[in-house]
């Protein structure tokens, strides 16, 4: 499997774990996420069954101020659900997806880059 990396701009505010939100507001919030990763995935020409993989998120930032990227996880979780639900990996399980911590770049766009992993998660 080749690397498959999808780049969309970003669609708003990043749900952080910092948030407390109802669980209705914190969907209302990922539902753009979701919806521009899809877009991403069919421009991409709709990649799927690309097997045990890594994930790897990068979100633009427009400022130089200090952030934890652990706190994008909410958002790098509604990322990858939404790929699961367009046939990526049939799991976000760690059998199929290993996620790498999430990172920041300077910019207005989003970053997913999905890579072969070289390793058996269940030996791990």
């Amino acid at each position: 499997m080749a690397a498959v990396e999808l780049t969309f701009p970003r669609p708003g505010r990043a749900v952080t774990a910092n948030g407390r939100f109802h669980w209705a507001e914190k969907r209302r919030l990922l539902q753009p996420w979701a919806f521009a990763t899809r877009a991403a995935w069919i421009k991409a020409g709709r990649p799927t069954n690309v097997g045990p993989s890594i994930g790897e998120l990068r979100v633009g930032v427009n400022d130089q101020r200090r952030r934890d990227p652990s706190n994008l996880m909410p958002t790098q979780k509604a990322i990858v659900d939404e790929l699961v639900r367009c046939g990526l990996w049939p799991d976000d399980n760690p059998e199929w997806v290993e996620e790498r911590m999430p990172r920041f770049c300077p910019g207005d766009f989003v970053i997913v880059r999905i890579v072969p992993r070289l390793h058996d998660a269940k030996n791990l």
